[in-house]
Formats: structure tokens, C-alpha cells, sequence
């Protein structure tokens, strides 16, 4: 269970990419949920629910987050990435969202 998992400011479930904690000390909050890694430089994510803080302290009360990056040796090349779409509400109405991406490897 990783309770508090999509709110801005948990401060009970850790976030490590490529091993290192992304917290920030002074804002008690993740900074990966504001800027975190682009989706075209995830490898790949693994989510260690529950009590882990016995090994990774108390920041880790209801779980982990890994994130590993792609190493930038293995996939050399240029990225490009935009997103959008549509969002629609009755009473908003509608909110647009597109999505692009596009990666040229040399």
C-alpha cells in the first residue's frame, strides 16, 4: 500500500532516481513530482510498496519509488517530446491535450 502516493507533498513515500533521493530538504517535498525525468529517458520503474524505512529511513514509511534513467552512452541521439490532449467537463467545458514524440538515434 503506498497511501499518499499522488499527493504533492508526501513525505512518507520516497522517490530515488538512479539511486539518489530527489527530496528537496528546505521544501520537504519531491522535486521529481514538479520536474522529474522525460518519459523518453526511463528505463524503467519499480515501486517497493510498504514499510521500508527499516533500510532506507523514515522518508521510506510507505514505500519506494526506483526510477533508472537510460544511460546516455548505450542510447546516443536526438529526442524530441510534446504532449497534449482533451479534457471535457460540463461545467469547464473542454481543455485540449495533444502528444508527440519522436527520437532520432545516430
Amino acid at each position: 500500500n503506498t497511501r499518499g502516493f499522488a499527493t504533492f507533498a508526501n513525505n512518507r513515500f520516497l522517490q530515488l532516481v538512479d539511486g539518489m533521493d530527489n527530496t528537496a530538504p528546505g521544501l520537504n517535498f519531491v522535486l521529481g513530482n514538479l520536474v522529474g525525468m522525460s518519459e523518453l529517458d526511463v528505463q524503467s520503474v519499480e515501486i517497493l510498496p510498504g514499510a521500508s524505512s527499516a533500510l532506507y529511513g523514515a522518508g521510506a514509511f510507505n514505500g519506494i519509488l526506483f526510477m533508472t534513467s537510460k544511460n546516455p552512452f548505450d542510447f546516443q541521439g536526438i529526442s524530441a517530446y510534446a504532449k497534449g490532449g482533451v479534457t471535457t467537463q460540463d461545467a469547464a467545458g473542454s481543455n485540449f491535450y495533444k502528444d508527440h514524440k519522436q527520437k532520432k538515434e545516430t
